[in-house]
């Protein structure tokens, strides 16, 4: 079992309880539950926003007068209660895209920044330098003993490691002979560098089918829930309880929202909503199988589908079919053309008319 999966049981063991008290919200009793709920859903510790997103789900799913706040009050410093709500909820589905665009895209090719000409002076210039002009040219007749054995030097260091016309040097020659002689033509066939590599990597791979190479496969399922929910702590909740409570809060604003603040924004969770479900489909369809997964790849045929992706899809689509069944009359009103209908009625798993 991973780290992901250890991390991802362990801490929904530790949240099994609702964040609830006396049958209330946790925040109910706080001077300003808006406030104190907005504090928990862009807290940086994974649980308290866990609980947060939590607690905004049981609102919008059941608690008509918190929701009546969130759409009434919208003259807080950071802006209104909702468009902050929308912001964060938003954010958790903008993480993942970011996550997969990182995947999907190599990585820029590294260069070399500022100016050449600012390179450091402070070394002292320990040979000569380079020589200008033709390199191949002769070189001049040495005037001086010191000259003399220069040239000795270097004429001695050039012969080093050159081999003689036959191409082959004494050294080398010997250690053939004795190969030949020593090993069959079988033998020599083996050591040649493909086979050894073929070989070795026949090892690796029987290592990895078995029990023991368990913990070393990076198998497709852990690969893509980790790139989708976040690795080393899986934001899997979190995220399946934002997108829910985003779509019941758009809903409900149709007769709750005195103030008409959610209806502005429909379009923009509309279209977030499309373009996040496009590009998990995409990814898991292209994602890559590590070389790692040889249970995968011993099956050409096998699944791309992973339980947790498909029930964050579902959630998605099921968000989406809402709000263009509450919405949908209206498209034009809020800005959205007939094409951005279709495409995101296809997403939701509706007709495109």
């Amino acid at each position: 079992m991973s780290l992901w999966e250890l991390s991802n049981l362990a801490f929904s063991a530790y949240v099994s309880q609702p964040p609830v008290k006396r049958e209330r919200p946790l925040t109910s009793d706080s001077p300003d539950p808006n406030a104190s709920l907005l504090n928990g859903l862009k807290s940086k510790k994974n649980f308290v926003k866990t609980l947060s997103f939590w607690e905004l789900n049981m609102i919008s799913i059941s608690d008509e007068i918190r929701r009546k706040s969130i759409y009434a009050e919208y003259d807080r410093k950071d802006g209104s209660t909702w468009g902050q709500i929308l912001k964060v909820c938003l954010g958790v589905l903008e993480d993942i895209n970011t996550r997969l665009i990182d995947t999907q895209t190599p990585p820029p090719e590294m260069t070399m920044k500022g100016n050449n000409n600012n390179a450091v002076q402070s070394l002292p210039q320990l040979s000569a330098p380079l020589r200008i002009g033709p390199v191949l040219e002769a070189s001049p007749k040495a005037s001086s003993n010191r000259e003399r054995a220069e040239s000795g030097i270097e004429w001695a260091a050039k012969s080093i490691g050159q081999s003689p016309s036959n191409g082959l040097s004494p050294l080398r020659k010997g250690l053939k002979l004795v190969g030949d002689k020593a090993l069959s033509q079988e033998q020599r066939k083996a050591l040649r560098p493909e086979n050894i590599e073929h070989a070795t990597r026949g090892i690796v791979n029987d290592a990895l089918q078995s029990p023991v190479g368990v913990p070393f496969r990076q198998t497709f399922d852990r690969r893509s829930k980790a790139k989708v929910f976040g690795s080393p702590r899986s934001e899997m909740e979190l995220t399946l309880f934002s997108i829910d409570s985003l779509a019941r809060l758009a809903v409900n604003a149709i007769k709750e929202d005195s103030m008409g603040q959610v209806s502005k924004d429909i379009g923009l969770i509309m279209r977030t909503l499309g373009n996040i479900i496009s590009r998990i489909k995409t990814f898991m369809a292209e994602s890559p199988i590590h070389w790692t997964d040889v249970k995968f790849q011993s099956n050409p045929g096998g699944t791309r589908h992973v339980k947790e992706i498909d029930m964050l899809l579902d959630q998605l689509r099921s968000a989406l079919k809402h709000i263009i069944e509450a919405y949908g009359t209206f498209a034009r009103d809020m800005g959205l053309s007939m094409e951005e209908m279709r495409v995101a009625r296809l997403a939701a798993g509706l007709p495109a008319s």
